[in-house]
């Protein structure tokens, strides 16, 4: 009855299509494996690409009403009444700063209020006690429902006192009260040292407090509030030397990054004063007439400090736990000037946030305008979004189109189209023996037991985070004794302890046959589809963290291969063990002049992620960590 059907027409243009997919199906399948390789490669020309000019943006506000540089400044050097020796920062003063700028924001008209809090350091560490100073500067035009904080902390990032900052501060608190054109109440806060003590404000500020039961915290409750904060600019000038230039820190925790117009409006109100802008401290100036190898250097240079920055995703300054509570929030800090060269005076610094602050006043609303996502390669540039992502992208379709084709080879034989047909009706000639509904057995259980192994493991990793802490705080031989054990620990779990356990529960090692597939290829299937999966979710939070994620596991879960060469198999072991984690913090422990970085590192990503709400730590182990150790494990199974 059927070849009376295709006898009579019937069915010739569902047929047509039916083959026009299958050849196109046919065709496309084989060449999988290389486009996953295009992919890849394209990606990383694309990456390198990304410091040249013709991707890069000047910027520009979206929101016409902050009217940047055109607003009148009226700070002069006569309203420095901070100068000479009204500030006293002996070691006295220091011991009583908080009272005495208590005492200066007071007699300014101000609600100030001083909040005292103690913060622990870990489970078992330190109690940091300290105090913060704010004052609020209500807005005569207003009913405080917006507010603005301009703030600089007592001690800097760098741990050094931030006098300049604070001169800076309070003579714009005293020159700002001269004025009814402001429509935000001004938050003027100095917290204390470190960034325990703008969380604890921000905190306070926003009605969080300490766990009752933990005696250990004592974060106090503010008496005085404004509206919801708009923006906040941060001032930090380590000590009272010469400053020739200026610098900005955009990134918060987690890489987060606030609108793109505070950042225009801060970068071009500054260089409407004369003052050269640049991005983080990397001072090197770029003429207009120098060649395009000098930008791209150059550019280059403040792309990888913006990648690391961002995907580090620590604090960079005060200003970066403003992102964690949805304020849009940036750092002004100071370049030493070289000798010879007369640094910033106060008045112009003054005038350039003077008209930041106007700018930011002229908003009636959140900043949405423009964008949050983007790449610095310069202060006044940007590379936007459908710019950087694309190689990402690219680099992460890698493993997509290798999972693809693995789950399809692993699925069905591949049917050879017919080279000869009858001529009264359309029906394929195969060989005998082959369907279309030929289809091979995916053993999928050990596979997916073998990831929930290598994931479940790794929260062995996350339960030692406070003896790695310690250790990376004893000392560098204890580092080195830690991270030796956890190499060690990684490598014998993965390549005898998982496969011997798999061969004794199943009975089997995942060989194939002729009716199942190996179960190898299974599990790399699906490592490639967890990689792409996972990575897409975390280049639309954090780009940067997935860019090197994907620079370094994409290689190793693409490629790896078990092979009957032993040799072979050895190199590829050796290769992989060399970029799991433990590994590289190991051999970095071991570089001459990076002992107390290293130890520094761990210790901030670990405290960053307890207190700060970091995700660095959970990415590498939770994720960066199970994959490597799944790569192992492949070479471990049978072909």
């Amino acid at each position: 009855m059927l070849s009376l059907l295709f006898r009579f027409g019937k069915y010739d243009r569902d047929t047509s299509r039916l083959l026009a997919k299958r050849r196109f199906f046919n065709t496309f399948r084989p060449h999988l494996r290389l486009v996953s390789l295009v992919c890849f490669v394209l990606g990383v020309i694309a990456t390198c690409a990304l410091p040249l000019s013709i991707g890069h943006q000047s910027v520009d506000a979206d929101e016409r009403a902050l009217l940047i540089g055109q607003v009148a400044r009226y700070f002069t050097h006569m309203d420095d009444i901070f100068a000479g020796n009204r500030l006293s920062w002996d070691q006295q003063a220091l011991n009583n700063s908080s009272s005495l700028l208590f005492e200066e924001l007071s007699s300014l008209g101000f609600d100030t209020e001083i909040q005292h809090y103690q913060y622990p350091v870990g489970e078992d560490g330190d109690l940091v006690n300290d105090q913060n100073v704010y004052g609020i500067l209500r807005a005569p035009r207003s009913e405080g429902t917006e507010a603005v904080i301009l703030s600089a902390p007592l001690v800097d990032f760098s741990g050094q006192q931030n006098q300049f900052g604070i001169r800076v501060l309070l003579n714009l608190a005293a020159h700002f009260r001269k004025f009814s054109f402001w429509s935000h109440d001004i938050i003027f806060l100095i917290p204390g040292e470190g960034l325990y003590g703008m969380k604890t404000w921000l905190d306070a500020y926003h009605g969080l407090y300490c766990d009752p039961m933990d005696y250990r915290c004592d974060n106090r409750p503010i008496k005085y509030r404004a509206g919801p904060v708009r923006a906040a600019i941060n001032i930090e000038f380590t000590g009272s030397q010469q400053f020739g230039d200026v610098g900005i820190y955009p990134e918060g925790v987690n890489g987060k990054l606030p609108n793109a117009d505070l950042v225009t409006t801060v970068v071009r109100a500054l260089q409407y004063e004369g003052m050269n802008v640049y991005f983080h401290r990397n001072n090197i100036r770029l003429n207009s007439w120098d060649p395009w190898f000098l930008y791209y250097d150059i550019a280059r240079q403040n792309l990888l400090d913006f990648l690391s920055s961002q995907a580090l995703g620590l604090p960079t300054a005060a200003h970066s736990l403003y992102m964690q509570y949805k304020i849009d929030g940036i750092s002004i800090v100071g370049i030493p000037a070289s000798p010879g060269i007369t640094g910033i005076p106060v008045d112009q610094l003054a005038r350039g946030i003077e008209s930041a602050m106007r700018s930011v006043n002229n908003m009636l609303e959140r900043f949405h305008h423009a964008f949050w996502f983007y790449y610095l390669p310069f202060a006044d540039r940007v590379i936007p979004l459908a710019i950087y992502l694309a190689p990402i992208m690219l680099i992460i379709a890698s493993a997509v189109f290798m999972s693809l084709d693995l789950w399809l080879r692993s699925g069905s034989k591949v049917i050879p189209e017919a080279k000869s047909r009858e001529k009264s009706f359309q029906m394929l000639q195969r060989p005998f023996g082959d369907s279309t509904f030929t289809e091979m057995v995916r053993p999928l259980y050990i596979p997916l037991l073998l990831l929930a192994t290598a994931h479940t493991f790794s929260f062995f990793f996350l339960g030692m985070k406070e003896m790695i802490k310690y250790t990376a705080l004893a000392g560098i031989d204890q580092t080195r004794f830690i991270w030796t054990s956890l190499v060690v620990a990684h490598e014998l779990f993965s390549l005898y302890f998982c496969p011997l356990c798999m061969r004794i529960l199943t009975g089997e090692a995942g060989a194939s046959n002729s009716q199942s597939v190996a179960a190898w290829k299974l599990l790399k299937c699906l490592a490639c589809c967890e990689c792409g999966l996972f990575l897409v979710v975390l280049a639309t939070s954090n780009p940067s963290l997935a860019l090197i994620l994907a620079l370094l596991l994409i290689p190793q879960v693409t490629l790896v291969k078990p092979s009957r060469d032993l040799t072979g198999n050895a190199l590829q072991h050796v290769l992989l063990a060399f970029f799991s984690p433990s590994t590289i913090v190991l051999g970095f422990t071991f570089v001459p002049g990076m002992e107390v970085i290293v130890r520094k590192t761990i210790e901030q990503v670990i405290v960053g992620s307890d207190l700060f709400g970091g995700s660095l730590m959970y990415w590498l182990v939770l994720f960066y960590w199970p994959m490597n150790m799944v790569t192992q494990f492949i070479l471990s199974m049978e072909i």
